[in-house]
């Protein structure tokens, strides 16, 4: 008898759920979706903002600029500008006290200044984006960004907790627990 009055509000539990998961999935992928186009305006920002520069290896401006990027950027978790070669030019961990150029090619560097797309990896509690920085097919360099997942990662916790206090709240599942207690 109790199993009969209990299914109803089982299933509308389960509805709320579903709709529920549905809404992180969904939310989850929108999310994603705007770092992803923050990473690519970022990058074609950069792209053109570094072109020349980078063609005259003025690393003196390379440096200031990651530089000033560190500190008008806080969602920045990296960021690295290569040579053709894929050598380390400027980053935003260094203070540049002693480096002047990388002596080897870093592979990172080597493969972003090969490739004509956009890179993204998603690692850890960052999204990492890079390109060649090219002029007319001429690849003069590449960049590498990384942007900070932590408001996408709250943002996805805050969703969840919504969600969940709904399936907690619902009436339906009151009544259940009601309904299992007599």
């Amino acid at each position: 008898h109790r199993d009969l009055h209990s299914f109803p509000t089982r299933r509308s539990s389960d509805l709320v759920g579903t709709t529920t998961l549905f809404y992180i999935d969904r939310e989850q992928k929108a999310a994603r979706l705007e770092l992803k186009e923050e990473a690519y305006l970022l990058l074609d920002t950069l792209q053109i903002s570094l072109q020349d520069p980078l063609y005259r290896l003025d690393s003196d401006f390379l440096r200031d600029f990651m530089g000033a990027l560190k500190d008008n950027q806080s969602f920045l978790t990296s960021g690295s500008v290569y040579d053709a070669q894929g050598r380390l030019v400027a980053n935003l961990e260094n203070d540049y006290d002693d480096v002047i150029f990388s002596v080897n090619a870093d592979p990172v560097g080597q493969k972003l200044a090969q490739t004509s797309s956009t890179i993204l990896e998603w690692r850890g509690n960052q999204m990492l984006a890079g390109r060649s920085i090219s002029v007319g097919g001429q690849s003069f360099g590449a960049i590498q960004i990384g942007l900070s997942t932590r408001a996408l990662s709250q943002k996805l916790t805050d969703v969840r907790n919504r969600g969940l206090g709904i399936i907690a709240l619902s009436p339906d599942r009151k009544s259940t627990r009601l309904n299992s207690s007599h």
